[in-house]
């Protein structure tokens, strides 16, 4: 919708991404979206949802781009594939070709792309958001605009539907997985199931822990006491 209403906006010669910079071609931008709204038989709530979804978006983005490199330099140390471990994985498709699952460590390769595919859509989106929400320092050219309108809605829909496999496994398809998500930790046989290499590790650092003394831990410091890395459990 966004582009449609760039392309619509081209004869003003003015920019249509806020409206400081074009009231006229905004309004004419939420047009063209209900106009696509009513052409796929969206209900007409849809309109007024969506305007409100892009205020809150452009509030939103400026938290999304500092949250990026913050999520980078977290997890970058577990997600570093491994060749030999992740190359298997790939090949038996984490267990759906072949039979058993393939050994992995404690992040798997599939959730290691998962890990990758939002750090680099992030990027993108975080450069081309910027560029789209200050236009006035940015506005090279119309083209360059639109480009980044155009690679702003590639990787939107590259990293959503990455988000929706990851929910759906983590929710339905890979039992154990939201719990684990959720509480910071999981159980011995299932990190043996999945993450076998990890397990090994564990294991022999004695870090496997106890349900009681877990427990123990949740009664005395409250729910927030089991930490953010999961440790299988006894």
């Amino acid at each position: 919708p966004g582009i449609l209403g760039e392309m619509l906006a081209a004869a003003l010669n003015v920019n249509a991404m806020v409206w400081r910079s074009s009231p006229a071609a905004t309004e004419l931008e939420e047009v063209t979206m209900d106009w696509l709204r009513q052409l796929v038989g969206l209900p007409e709530g849809f309109g007024a949802t969506a305007n409100v979804a892009k205020v809150v978006h452009d509030y939103v983005g400026p938290a999304f781009v500092v949250a990026v490199p913050l999520m980078f330099f977290v997890w970058l140390k577990d997600n570093i594939y491994n060749l030999k471990v992740d190359g298997k994985w790939f090949l038996r498709a984490g267990g759906y070709l072949g039979g058993a699952e393939p050994s992995s460590e404690k992040i798997n390769a599939g959730q290691k792309t998962w890990f990758w595919t939002a750090v680099l859509t992030g990027i993108v989106l975080s450069v081309s958001g910027l560029i789209m929400l200050f236009p006035n320092y940015f506005q090279i050219s119309r083209e360059f605009m639109m480009g980044s309108h155009l690679f702003h809605t590639i990787a939107s829909v590259i990293v959503l539907a990455f988000f929706f496999v990851q929910v759906y496994l983590a929710a339905f398809g890979v039992e154990g997985a939201l719990e684990a998500m959720t509480t910071g930790y999981v159980d011995e046989n299932w990190a043996k199931q999945h993450h076998d290499l990890w397990y090994a590790e564990v294991k022999e650092r004695g870090d496997i822990l106890d349900p009681s003394s877990i427990e123990g831990n949740r009664s005395a410091k409250g729910p927030d006491a089991m930490g953010s890395k999961p440790k299988p459990i006894a």
